[in-house]
């Protein structure tokens, strides 16, 4: 599992450099199909909720209805702002992080809430999915910065 929190911890810093420096309008289109820039932020953010209820932090989502229970985008629905959209990311990841660091190889082995793409049966099996959809999804919004002429997102 240390492997995997060090990915979150990543990602977590990941998060704020790929979100930066978008304007709200390009964050808010789409091209073709494809998932809008302010969507794929909403849905990462909510992810981070949803790994904190798995560890019973009881934390209630910003915008549950545009994000939760892996809700997919919604055509001509006004997502919130950047700022809006961003706001609680340190602090949900503090909360995460912290916890996932007191859980012991029995809390990460116990069973898995509901199955998942990865599945062993167990919660270490969760958290690692999560991690790699999370890294997924920053990729995409990666990818979306550089499709609106922006600089690439940067490691440091």
């Amino acid at each position: 599992m240390n492997q995997i929190i060090a990915q979150f911890e990543l990602q977590t810093k990941l998060f704020k450099n790929a979100t930066t420096a978008f304007n709200e309008a390009d964050a808010g289109k789409s091209t073709g199909e494809a998932n809008h820039a302010k969507w794929l932020i909403g849905h990462t953010v909510s992810g981070r909720y949803m790994i904190a209820n798995i560890l019973g932090l009881n934390q209630s989502e910003p915008f549950p209805d545009l994000f939760s229970n892996l809700k997919g985008i919604q055509k001509d629905i006004q997502y919130p702002s950047m700022a809006d959209l961003t706001k609680d990311w340190d602090a949900i990841s503090e909360k995460v992080i912290g916890r996932l660091k007191e859980m012991t190889d029995a809390d990460f082995n116990a069973p898995e809430p509901f199955p998942h793409p990865m599945s062993d049966g167990t919660l270490k099996g969760v958290f690692g999915f999560f991690a790699h959809h999370e890294a997924y999804t920053l990729g995409q919004i990666g990818y979306i910065r550089r499709i609106f002429g922006m600089e690439a997102m940067k490691y440091n």
